[in-house]
């Protein structure tokens, strides 16, 4: 693929590399980049209609994206008991490409701290101070780099929830009167800046928060967003299991789903997805860079999952249907959504976001490059994973419902 004249290696510093979404071009030629795939043992008349139809949505979506700089387009994989569907306007684009998950990570997070709570090792409405049941250790370091403001009040379920008041290091800027070298800077822009290659640890982004007196109030707070909420997640289940993070969801889930193209990144010399891969592209304020190379050890617990589109519908689902070692009952009350905006028409759970109602439950990821929906259906058995590989910061909610109205057309090709 050709490189835009536009493209640096350096990202544009005011392109924050810390975001990863909350659930909220020039016009590209579509028809002459279709890349179509189905199991050959199903391949039909009505099934090559279904994947046409399909790409008929994707290219209705990416022109109200109106992407920046004529790169990126949407790939889409639908699994029902019929098989699998691909469509792409991405030249070439396969299913088993790579591409960053982003916040789908948070799915993986969440599944552990239920799969540690039925183990009797977590309990939802301890608060992070407690002690972990049969330990003589809190579920946090009692440390000053852990001393984030209300502590004592927060509670696991808060933290899944993202209703704890815990500070968004990974998208909010520290504020320019801390007495901090990164006062006024995202921590995570100014660390990529001193080192692009640093490895980003747990401990050090909740010290940002910690050290700096940071947060969005007491709780039980109103919905608001944290990466930084799921970092702290991220370490209870490292001092519940006595495993490291990326060890328990290995040994847990991604090696028991046979997911042996999903990975965790971990190292901030690990900066390219595993070949083949999508290509990443990323645009705001006047600036359009290609991204696929990126650091993105910083998002523990809460985005440095890789994977591919079956993959990633494999873990979805399984997840949703109480097959991915949660247990049926506990996927429920992960599926428990509460209102996260006053009209209602989107939900947070434990881990799970419904948005848009009907479309199924699962979470949204957004990274340097890419913008991922990953969606579940129980009752019809429908799974979707959609992936824009260009994220458009001047209009992320432009682009999430864009991406879910193409989302419902296609879901409803399967009823």
């Amino acid at each position: 693929m050709k490189k835009p004249v536009a493209c640096k290696q350096r990202r544009h510093s005011r392109l924050h590399p810390g975001f990863v979404l909350s659930v909220l071009l020039p016009l590209m030629i579509f028809s002459a980049n279709v890349s179509l795939w189905a199991q050959p043992a199903l391949q039909s008349n009505s099934r090559q209609t279904i994947v046409n139809k399909m790409n008929d949505y994707l290219g209705e979506a990416l022109t109200a994206m109106n992407l920046p700089g004529g790169m990126g387009g949407l790939s889409v994989l639908v699994r029902v008991p019929s098989g699998d569907y691909f469509a792409s306007t991405v030249p070439g684009a396969k299913p088993e490409w790579h591409f960053r998950a982003a916040s789908v990570t948070k799915t993986t997070t969440a599944a552990a701290i239920m799969l540690l709570e039925q183990r009797g090792l977590v309990r939802l409405d301890d608060t992070v101070t407690s002690l972990i049941p049969g330990r003589n250790i809190p579920y946090l370091p009692d440390t000053r780099d852990y001393a984030v403001p209300h502590k004592e009040r927060i509670t696991i379920r808060q933290l899944l929830q993202h209703r704890a008041g815990v500070y968004d290091v990974g998208n909010d800027a520290v504020p320019a009167e801390a007495a901090q070298p990164y006062a006024g800077q995202g921590y995570i822009e100014w660390m990529n800046e001193q080192d692009p290659e640093h490895s980003f640890s747990i401990d050090e982004l909740v010290a940002v928060a910690a050290n700096c007196g940071l947060t969005y109030g007491p709780p039980p707070a109103k919905y608001h967003y944290s990466n930084t909420g799921y970092s702290m997640l991220g370490k209870i289940i490292e001092r519940a299991s006595g495993k490291s993070l990326d060890e328990f969801l290995y040994a847990e889930f991604i090696r028991p789903l046979g997911l042996s193209s999903t990975y965790l990144v971990v190292s901030g010399k690990d900066r390219m997805p595993r070949s083949p891969y999508l290509p990443g592209y990323s645009s705001g304020e006047g600036q359009f860079l290609e991204t696929t190379e990126d650091n993105a050890s910083y998002a523990h617990a809460e985005g440095n999952m890789v994977s591919t589109f079956p993959e990633l519908a494999a873990w979805i689902r399984a997840l949703m249907r109480g097959e991915a070692g949660v247990s049926p009952e506990n996927a429920a009350r992960m599926r428990e959504v509460l209102p996260t905006n006053p009209e209602g028409t989107a939900g947070y759970g434990l881990g799970i976001t419904e948005n848009p109602k009907g479309l199924g439950y699962g979470h949204d990821g957004g990274i340097m490059g890419y913008f991922t929906v990953a969606r579940h259906h129980l009752e019809s058995d429908f799974t979707i994973i959609m992936v824009c590989n260009h994220l458009k910061f001047d209009d992320l909610y432009g682009m999430q419902g864009a991406a879910y109205g193409a989302a419902m057309k296609i879901k409803a090709l399967f009823e």
